[in-house]
């Protein structure tokens, strides 16, 4: 994929945002704050659906319709997520679409050719809690356009540099249409929100490019790449379980919300330096070995200085 042809359709992108906002302003297409949100403004909501145009102008114009059963376990995601942001869905269908969405990206790599079916089910558990740690992690702005571009980046120096495997076009179109989102979306006042089509839409996506890279290697050590919205998605649904509440239910218990709303922390301060500790992590995992007990320092330390930011503050904390 060439530059220009980068540069043409990342300005075809920017143009259907800015479409899609004028549509949704139209419709009523919103985020109205709850009691789990860091905004108290009524925002556009559903921009990431410009993450699977990008994936469709790959799948159409660039890829000779490769990847098939991901882009329809994708294209299955996005409508379920698009129609969640307009009206509520219940759980068991979206559970029963991300569930198929996932053992399509296991066909689509191949996986029974090499795995028992047995496999199947608690890998696509795993999946699942990353989609849906992705979705509940979407709470301020910027913070998983920029996080997701993380892992993009480091994805793409995966491939050229260290080891081939997906066809660089795919992530390339997805970073740019990352950006485009980001240009609306990190922002003080963010002009629109990816709402559940943009953050199950991207998870899905990386999802594929890491579940891709953990098989084609036989390297484990890529999920860790999913690091701290791991580590702040688990350690808040023990932490809730140990106070016996309901994980399901609005709360602003997520690290990223205690920096918030308790250490006074702006927005975009949250979200560069969630993208910044990524970052680093990432330059870590890849000039390590899994094999060596060095590799889990890094993990175990942050998993500390998580619990010790938690322990200080988490009584100032008011629970609607």
């Amino acid at each position: 994929m060439k530059n220009y042809s980068l540069l043409i359709w990342g300005a075809f992108l920017f143009i259907f945002e800015i479409l899609y906002i004028k549509i949704a302003n139209y419709f009523n297409i919103i985020d109205k704050p709850n009691e789990r949100s860091l905004h108290s403004k009524v925002t556009i909501r559903g921009g990431g659906i410009v993450y699977w145009i990008a994936g469709l102008i790959y799948f159409y114009y660039y890829s000779d319709y490769s990847y098939p059963y991901f882009f329809l376990g994708f294209t299955c995601l996005v409508i379920i997520s698009f129609i969640d942001d307009i009206v509520t869905v219940p759980n068991r269908y979206r559970l029963f679409t991300q569930f198929g969405a996932l053992v399509l990206l296991l066909c689509e790599v191949s996986f029974y050719t090499h795995y028992s079916y047995y496999w199947t089910l608690p890998i696509v558990i795993i999946g699942v809690g990353i989609l849906n740690a992705y979705n509940f992690m979407d709470g301020i702005n910027g913070i998983t356009g920029t996080y997701s571009l993380v892992i993009l980046l480091t994805l793409t120096y995966i491939n050229n540099y260290v080891f081939l495997f997906i066809e660089q076009g795919f992530p390339n179109i997805t970073i740019i249409s990352v950006l485009v989102f980001l240009i609306f979306n990190f922002r003080k006042k963010a002009i629109c929100f990816g709402g559940d089509v943009g953050s199950i839409g991207i998870a899905y996506i990386l999802i594929f490019c890491v579940g891709h890279l953990i098989y084609l290697s036989h390297d484990w050590k890529y999920i860790f790449l999913f690091t701290i919205y791991g580590m702040d998605s688990i350690y808040t649904i023990l932490y809730r379980l140990q106070l016996k509440q309901n994980i399901f239910k609005a709360h602003k218990l997520h690290l990223f919300q205690i920096l918030v709303y308790s250490y006074n922390l702006s927005h975009l301060q949250v979200t560069i330096l969630y993208a910044g500790v990524q970052l680093i992590l990432n330059i870590w995992i890849i000039n390590q070995s899994a094999n060596r007990i060095i590799y889990y320092i890094p993990f175990l330390f942050l998993l500390g200085l998580m619990h010790i930011v938690r322990e200080k503050r988490q009584f100032g904390i008011t629970i609607k």
